[in-house]
């Protein structure tokens, strides 16, 4: 069947030196954070999954969770986004949504969990 929706986390739980120290939280380095770092393989995963939805196909995103560093860098954030189908539909049901959770905070979590029209 035709996949529907992916609920997908990635997060590592960063040490003293990197929370300090690592350009992945520096707003010089890596100004997305965890979102650009660790969101990003959760955002390819959803691509891969939709058939190779890429990044045209955006329709939104939103981070509707989050929390910021000293310096205002993303280091934990709850994301939705939602990908145009690749078919002439336009309709709603044609929309491929992908939730994810990317963090520095939290032990090391990786999974992606797939729904769909049949099992």
């Amino acid at each position: 069947g035709a996949v529907t929706g992916i609920d997908a986390a990635f997060t590592i739980l960063g040490h003293d030196d990197f929370m300090k120290n690592n350009i992945r939280i520096k707003k010089e380095g890596d100004f997305q954070g965890c979102i650009g770092d660790l969101g990003w393989y959760c955002i390819r995963l959803a691509q891969i999954m939709y058939g190779g939805v890429g990044f045209g196909n955006l329709k939104s995103a939103q981070v509707f969770d989050w929390k910021l560093n000293e310096e205002g860098v993303p280091i934990d954030a709850n994301c939705l986004v939602t990908f145009q189908s690749n078919d002439a539909d336009m309709s709603e049901e044609s929309n491929h949504k992908l939730s994810f959770h990317c963090s520095y905070l939290h032990p090391w979590h990786q999974r992606g969990g797939v729904c769909g029209t049949k099992r």
